[in-house]
């Protein structure tokens, strides 16, 4: 876990890493892609302005990213992307159990993703209440969930870029697939490490 850091700090920081994950949390403050606040829940700027940078500085050098839940939104906004708030339609923020599934996905194949799902659907558990709306150019849509809402993305011609909608560290114990997800960055961030000497 990193300290909010100054932009020194930072450069320090992505020269010693092997992959940087955004995790969940607060909303994205909209002020930061261009919109009014309406309807989005509490903020942290600070957290924010910080987690954009160090975003900018782990895409500049290659690094692999797997971002959850917040993380997906931050990373898209991060990457020239726009939010849209305070979700209608199907229930994106469940009342039962974190560990459970409260909605299904479906996935692209032949993507990332598919690869580590091996299965064009799935069922993955929700805690948000903003999501994706214009997506940033160098990320793809690679999962969605029913109502349309991107669930996955992946980096643009970069294979060591994933962002998901959920959080598959509440469900990693009963479901292999979100087991899957940690091992794929785990895999990722060890060629970075092996590849940077």
């Amino acid at each position: 876990m990193l300290p909010l850091l100054d932009p020194g700090g930072i450069d320090q920081v992505i020269k010693a890493v092997d992959g940087l994950l955004l995790s969940g949390g607060f909303d994205v403050s909209p002020i930061l892609y261009g919109r009014e606040p309406k309807g989005v829940g509490k903020i942290d700027p600070d957290r924010d302005r910080f987690e954009i940078e160090i975003v900018h500085r782990a895409y500049r050098r290659r690094l692999p990213i797997l971002a959850i839940c917040r993380g997906i939104q931050l990373l898209n906004v991060a990457l020239g992307g726009t939010l849209m708030q305070r979700l209608k339609g199907l229930k994106h923020f469940q009342e039962s159990e974190r560990s459970k599934p409260s909605h299904s996905i479906t996935i692209e194949p032949g993507s990332i993703f598919y690869q580590i799902a091996r299965k064009k659907k799935i069922l993955v558990n929700s805690f948000h209440n903003d999501a994706i709306d214009n997506l940033s150019p160098k990320l793809r849509p690679t999962g969605w969930a029913e109502d349309g809402i991107i669930e996955v993305v992946e980096g643009k011609n970069r294979a060591n870029i994933l962002g998901v909608q959920f959080h598959p560290e509440c469900m990693f114990d009963s479901d292999p697939v979100m087991r899957r997800i940690f091992q794929w960055f785990i895999k990722v961030a060890n060629r970075s490490s092996y590849s940077r000497g």
